[in-house]
């Protein structure tokens, strides 16, 4: 039974490299009724996805070429995007349709790609459970970085930055272990205030060059006037606010 097993192992594995050598081979999808078109190696990338079944059955062709997979094709693009370039783009998705993505690359037999920055245990989403506590992500050590997070639900105060290993409490003005943006425009640990008001909804791009210890913040796709150029590595990418506030990574 076991030299059965491995001889149809080595059988799949041997028409998936068949299938890659055939490459350039325009595929077409029809989801749902949607089609899309890509080609087979944009398919095979994991070869124990559902897409690697369903090109070495040709049987499964419709009349006109083409795969019927009876599946909802709102999401589908984006898993395609995903395929294709190895990033995930789910901009001004909200935490029911990242959900609903994750459900899609399951279907799909396709891994679900771990974020480059989160918060805490490597959740794209933070909520504050009780006040002023600090959640404190990715650990960034060297180099440049940028992210945007979305301010979901915004309860003051409201904190978004990065702070120091250190840290265990929300960003009060005075302290030189965090620097970033508060919900009324305070720009911390310094004293300076900006007209920059944060309200639910809005998205605040960092960026980050601990190289040169500088941190720059976009809101909203403006500039925030004021610039930190005392950033002490390494730092977490961190938030904190009132019971009840809520952000995401959108990246």
């Amino acid at each position: 039974v076991l030299d059965e097993r491995i001889a149809c192992w080595d059988e799949i594995q041997n028409r998936i490299q068949e299938a890659k050598k055939k490459s350039n081979k325009k595929v077409v999808l029809d989801v749902g009724g949607k089609k899309f078109a890509t080609y087979s190696s944009t398919l095979l990338k994991h070869e124990t996805s559902y897409f690697t079944a369903l090109l070495l059955n040709g049987e499964m062709q419709d009349v006109d070429g083409s795969y019927f997979i009876d599946r909802n094709p709102k999401y589908f693009g984006v898993l395609l995007d995903f395929l294709r370039t190895g990033t995930l783009d789910y901009e001004g998705f909200t935490e029911k349709n990242i959900d609903k993505l994750k459900d899609e690359f399951k279907f799909y037999s396709v891994p679900y790609p771990k974020p480059r920055y989160s918060f805490a245990d490597g959740n794209a989403t933070a909520t504050m459970l009780k006040n002023y506590l600090v959640n404190k992500g990715t650990l960034l050590e060297s180099g440049k970085h940028s992210w945007s997070i979305r301010a979901d639900t915004v309860v003051p105060s409201f904190d978004v930055g990065v702070v120091s290993p250190s840290h265990t409490a929300h960003f009060n003005r005075g302290t030189p272990t965090a620097w970033g943006l508060r919900e009324n425009g305070y720009c911390l640990h310094g004293q300076t205030q900006v007209g920059n008001r944060i309200k639910n909804g809005d998205i605040l791009t960092f960026h980050l060059d601990l190289d040169s210890k500088t941190l720059r913040i976009d809101h909203n796709k403006e500039r925030v006037s004021f610039e930190w150029n005392d950033v002490k590595a390494p730092v977490h990418i961190a938030f904190s606010g009132g019971k009840g506030s809520k952000v995401t990574i959108i990246e």
